[in-house]
């Protein structure tokens, strides 16, 4: 008991004695104080305070309340109720495989932890299904920091650690923590990690998340069997990429094939990203990332302006993100804004003309699709002068949409003369009337209005329309 609460208590192993000698040895259960000192998140073991036996210190961790939850403690210091690689193990031979909804929880959860600890600048250096342990609740703790270390950049601060009913003040090293301990477990260990004098950032650590996100959706454990040198040869050497479980749905293929790119800078961020901004941004490896770790339902969120990730990536004409979200939800293609706009409003609006072709090759139906005032893709890309677009539009439907008319009877002419007597570009009408002809110049809107009226006061619109006015 620490007080009324229930605790588990961490003592190194032995063996690390022998290796490291007492002094090594307490610097290194110090240094994991330390790293868990920074951290104070809810999938991140709790440290209550350091005590000592035989001049050794050792660790207690608990909840940050009173509980009658018991908090086992292990000969390997697996505390809390599992770890990952039993409960996977459990799971699998009682069920067959790991429940879908459990599958995204684990790895949801392993991203938040590791985004914290990334965010105060620390790197593990040792993840893997062991050190991520469980709770009575079946929550994700990420545990044994003892390798942990802190990026260069990090300034020394102070951390106060709970010792009792005191409150102690412990004075951080200002050299990185762990800067000269050899890095991880082989089996999960990052290409980097694996050289001589291995040159680690926290993009390390993603290379871990790959493998365990790897083995949570299906996959075995990887190398098994294989000694550190025959690791690295498959790994460091020949560039062997870990198995990814085929079972898997695409889009978390994706994610753990970014987790292994072998320039750690390739690999994507544990960063708390934000769906919207990687789709304004084009960031498909952090938009894969982030449907691995949420799921699927995290595209029908909606922003600010009611707009869906999805919607967001047709207003920018990112394709590739596009494609990854329609991989993972097919019907975003019936997603609109409030104003009932669909993608290939955005996509024509914006003069996107890749992001049209690929709309109109899922839905061709998109492309009749009326937003609150009637108007169609169609007339976004004459009102703005997207001839490009018009084209792509055109040669898919047709004469028909000449004579479209919105909620006020007005067609695609009259916001093309619109348009080029505020922008200045008159190609549009040319583009029109090309195809349509002086049938369209005499098309009047609810006010009686025609194109040429419109145009009246446009000298060089109407030395456009005159040749074709009846």
């Amino acid at each position: 008991m620490w007080g009324d609460r229930r605790v588990a208590i961490k003592r190194a192993k032995r063996e690390l004695e022998d290796v490291l000698g007492k002094e090594g040895l307490k610097d290194r259960v110090l240094q994991e104080a330390d790293a868990l000192a920074r951290l104070q998140h809810p999938h991140v073991v709790k440290l209550l305070g350091v005590c000592y036996g035989r001049k050794i210190p050792f660790l207690v961790m608990g909840e940050d309340t009173t509980t009658d939850r018991t908090l086992h403690a292990v000969p390997s210091a697996e505390y809390y109720e599992d770890s990952l690689d039993k409960c996977l193990k459990k799971l699998r031979q009682r069920a067959g495989e790991v429940p879908e909804h459990l599958q995204y929880k684990y790895a949801k959860q392993i991203c938040e932890g590791l985004i914290h600890a990334h965010s105060h600048g620390i790197g593990h250096r040792d993840l893997k299904p062991d050190n991520v342990l469980l709770d009575n609740d079946g929550n994700v703790k990420l545990s044994d920091f003892g390798l942990a270390w802190v990026m260069p950049d990090q300034r020394s601060h102070l951390s106060f650690i709970e010792f009792g009913e005191k409150t102690q003040i412990m004075y951080l090293s200002e050299r990185p923590i762990g800067s000269v301990v050899p890095a991880g477990t082989p089996v999960y260990a990052s290409p980097e990690a694996l050289t001589e004098r291995p040159k680690l950032e926290l993009k390390s650590d993603i290379w871990s998340v790959g493998l365990i996100f790897a083995e949570i959706f299906g996959a075995s454990p990887p190398f098994a069997g294989l000694s550190k040198g025959q690791i690295k040869q498959k790994i460091y050497d020949n560039k062997e990429t870990p198995p990814i479980p085929q079972s898997a749905p695409v889009n978390v293929k994706q994610a753990i094939q970014s987790c292994f790119a072998f320039n750690a800078k390739s690999r994507p961020s544990a960063q708390e990203n934000d769906i919207f901004d990687a789709a304004k941004a084009g960031d498909t490896q952090d938009v894969r990332s982030l449907i691995a770790r949420d799921g699927k339902d995290i595209l029908d969120k909606r922003n600010t302006f009611k707009m869906t990730p999805f919607l967001v990536a047709a207003q920018e004409g990112h394709v590739s993100v596009m494609k990854v979200i329609h991989e993972s939800k097919p019907d975003v293609l019936q997603q609109t804004a409030d104003d009932k706009k669909n993608a290939l409003h955005l996509a024509a609006y914006d003069g996107h003309v890749a992001a049209v072709n690929q709309l109109l090759e899922w839905n061709p139906e998109l492309i009749d699709a009326a937003d609150k005032f009637g108007k169609t893709p169609f007339f976004f890309a004459a009102g703005i002068g997207h001839v490009e677009v018009m084209e792509v539009l055109y040669a898919k439907g047709g004469e028909e949409l000449l004579t479209q008319k919105d909620e006020d009877n007005r067609t695609a002419l009259h916001w093309a003369v619109w348009g080029a007597a505020r922008h200045g570009n008159s190609a549009a009408v040319s583009q029109l009337l090309e195809w349509g002809g002086g049938a369209l110049v005499d098309i009047k809107d609810n006010e009686g209005k025609t194109p040429w009226d419109m145009a009246e006061e446009e000298p060089e619109i109407i030395e456009i329309m005159a040749k074709y006015k009846r």
